[in-house]
């Protein structure tokens, strides 16, 4: 990882302390300036050398589990703020940095706990960003342990909730569960579970959602991993933030990574204007090929909305090898996509194996649009009336004339590539799916 040059104060402060090597006050203003100039590899020795100081340790491990973390390494990170609250039980800092890092480790439970003990000691740390992303995780976890159960909550979504698409599902079936739920059996014919597999379609069409149903039929941990999550303005930090996302997921397995629009991360390299990205690229290849087979019973699933943006050198044997297509949902698909949207809602008598008949090529955003806009209009019939006026079935006819499913423009892209960059026949299930509703024309 290349770092920031040091900047000239850096270097002073630096020699006075090789001058003055026992000095533990200018040590620890040394290891903090360097921390906040960005520079925590070299901030850790410094604050770890201050651990055992009777006047100085807290602070020190204080600041060497946060570089430590910054570094991407929970576990040291958990190691040294253990030490600190072993020293100071009720350090509000001390408990709120245990908490993100419990995070880090999926440990929401115990993280919501310690969030919790922080912010009572000093409200001023309450940080509403990290309760609304780690409250939902810590529940689900909750959930799980009142029932007794060890099966990650993940697996609550499986195919019996994804409507419709019986033949990819089967594929799915075939192509990964299978191996993935019997390793020895594979394994007889020198076969390996795990590996990786694209899924790719016009959007809105519940890729997403296949992911974690696939993790769940697996029995597998699912880790949705958010571009925010691996990119950083510092030239080597994606890399090893990539690294680290990868590391959890072996720790882990049986485990599913989600990286959804994947070619954000694996755009073709002839299409890129900076060469910053072309580490990220390079480490998230050698990732998918885990070097000694460290990838066994990890399942890495990259979803796009544009197959023909992601770099050639992705779709290698051994790395997003695995390509299906998920189209719009098919007619029962549709009607239980439009049932479980309208489930809740005040209505009439809606034929929703009706509406899903008329809705050819709409995806299950398409889908809740027009729920949502025939709800609209139901509003402004209850607001104009004094009361509750329920959707009808005429309401949901009505929004729905003046929509247009949004699959139309993606298909007249696809529609090209198909018939002018099929060579290797990797856009076939375009073909035939687009023959078929008569969509090649």
């Amino acid at each position: 990882m290349q770092e920031r040059p040091l900047d000239p104060s850096l270097k002073l402060l630096l020699d006075a302390l090789a001058l003055a090597p026992g000095n533990a006050p200018l040590r620890l203003h040394v290891a903090t300036a360097m921390e906040k100039a960005g520079h925590h590899a070299g901030a850790l020795p410094h604050y770890d050398q201050l651990a055992g100081d009777a006047a100085h340790g807290v602070d020190a491990l204080l600041g060497a589990a946060r570089c430590t973390l910054a570094l991407h390494d929970a576990d040291g990170a958990f190691e040294r703020v253990n030490k600190l609250l072993a020293r100071v039980p009720d350090h509000a800092l001390g408990l709120l940095l245990r908490a993100r890092v419990r995070e880090k480790r999926r440990e929401h439970r115990e993280a919501k706990a310690d969030y919790e003990r922080a912010v009572s000691l000093d409200p001023a740390l309450a940080d509403t960003n990290f309760w609304d992303a780690l409250l939902p995780q810590a529940r689900a976890e909750e959930g799980t342990a009142k029932e007794g159960e060890e099966k990650p909550s993940d697996e609550a979504v499986t195919f019996a909730d994804v409507g419709g698409l019986e033949d990819l599902k089967e594929r799915v079936r075939m192509k990964i569960i299978h191996p993935f739920k019997n390793p020895e059996l594979f394994k007889a014919f020198k076969k390996k579970t795990g590996g990786g597999i694209l899924l790719y379609g016009p959007p809105g069409c519940g890729k997403t959602f296949l992911a974690r149903a696939i993790a769940g039929e697996c029995g597998a941990h699912f880790n949705a991993v958010g571009l925010h999550e691996v990119l950083d303005m510092w030239i080597g930090n994606s890399e090893q933030k990539l690294h680290a996302v990868f590391d959890e997921a072996r720790r882990k397995a049986p485990s599913v990574l989600f990286f959804d629009e994947v070619d954000a991360l694996g755009l073709q390299r002839a299409k890129l204007n900076s060469g910053a990205m072309r580490g990220v690229i390079t480490q998230f290849l050698a990732e998918l090929d885990g070097f000694q087979g460290r990838n066994e019973r990890v399942l890495v699933i990259g979803a796009t909305n544009t197959p023909w943006d992601l770099d050639p050198a992705f779709r290698r044997p051994g790395r997003f090898d695995q390509v299906l297509f998920v189209p719009p949902p098919d007619t029962p698909a549709r009607a239980l996509i439009l049932k479980l949207k309208l489930t809740g809602r005040p209505q009439g008598a809606i034929d929703t194996e009706r509406v899903a008949g008329q809705t050819e090529g709409w995806s299950g955003a398409d889908l809740e649009h027009l729920v949502e806009s025939a709800a609209e209009i139901a509003l402004a019939k209850s607001i104009a009336k004094g009361g509750v006026e329920p959707i009808s079935a005429a309401m949901v006819d009505q929004a729905r004339a003046r929509l247009r499913p949004t699959t139309r423009e993606w298909f007249t892209t696809a529609r090209n590539y198909a018939q002018y960059a099929n060579e290797a026949g990797q856009y076939d299930d375009i073909v035939e799916y687009m023959r078929r509703h008569k969509l090649d024309k």
